[in-house]
């Protein structure tokens, strides 16, 4: 609401005021109200048409029909109102696991109406948002449960965006980032060897064998490590570290004391970016010289 103020007299005293606005400059006219009382003011609901060349009338009434009128000596503009958004939480320093489910909040108000929250999140301090809802009604509790992507960052913001019932937008960013890590290990498991599968020494004509793998994250693996123990080593040895995870690997095997040994295992370790780590340690199988 705006006030409209005016002064008007009589010497027969005024009846009654009637006020009017125009979009175009005094072309054509809108009433506001009519007969209303003459205490010099008036608040008024602006439209929702916004305009650079608005004008308001003022047209005094005496009891004994004279009337008398006055407009705006210059235009002026009605132009949208812009909400007031303020997002609560995340505002800084919460750490969020991939995967896992929070609550975005916020507050919103808007002289003349919220029609819809969008929210959006931004990694990295980079100026492109990624959606995550929109259109989403202004009432309590004034919340939306995200199920936190797989995009771990130490650099993350949540955007929100209020639109009101005549076209103004105003947003608002968490006060400072927070951080989505990712908390979930790989999985890896070893399909081979087999307990009945036998290894041998890499000879002329038995060479390599092949270790093979399956193994998966809520990012991504990013290595694979490998070991094994046996009798002669009964501490995990290393094989190979770094590996690529394309699910398999050929291994020289090297001679074993006694042989054939039956007491020998592969060990398989999955990480990630974060650090996290997966493991599995195969069936008991056979390694022999020959």
């Amino acid at each position: 609401e705006h006030q409209i103020e005016w002064n008007a007299t009589d010497n027969d005293g005024i009846t009654g005021i009637d006020l009017a606005y125009s979009l175009n400059g005094g072309f054509n006219w809108n009433s506001i109200v009519t007969g209303t009382s003459n205490d010099g003011i008036f608040n008024w609901t602006l439209p929702t048409t916004t305009t650079t060349t608005a004008k308001v009338k003022v047209t005094a009434h005496d009891g004994i029909g004279n009337t008398a009128s006055d407009v705006s000596d210059s235009v002026f503009s009605i132009v949208a109102s812009v909400p007031l958004i303020q997002v609560t939480s995340p505002n800084g320093g919460e750490i969020w696991d991939c995967g896992t489910s929070h609550a975005i909040t916020w507050t919103a108000s808007d002289s003349v109406g919220i029609s819809g929250i969008d929210l959006a999140y931004s990694i990295n301090d980079n100026p492109i948002i990624t959606p995550i809802v929109s259109g989403l009604s202004n009432s309590a509790p004034y919340s939306y449960y995200w199920t936190v992507p797989n995009t771990p960052s130490s650099l993350v913001k949540i955007v929100a965006t209020a639109h009101n019932t005549i076209g103004g937008t105003a947003s608002d960013s968490s006060n400072a980032f927070f951080r989505i890590r990712d908390g979930q290990s790989p999985t890896i498991t070893i399909t081979k060897p087999t307990s009945s599968s036998v290894f041998y020494r890499c000879t002329s004509g038995s060479c390599p064998s092949q270790i093979v793998w399956t193994a998966s994250d809520n990012v991504d693996v990013t290595r694979i490590d490998l070991y094994y123990k046996n009798t002669q080593y009964p501490s995990w040895r290393e094989i190979i570290t770094g590996l690529s995870n394309n699910g398999y690997y050929y291994w020289y095997v090297p001679s074993v004391t006694p042989s054939p040994d039956t007491n020998c295992y592969i060990q398989a370790i999955a990480w990630d970016a974060t650090g996290n780590s997966g493991t599995d340690d195969s069936e008991k199988f056979t390694m022999r010289n020959s």
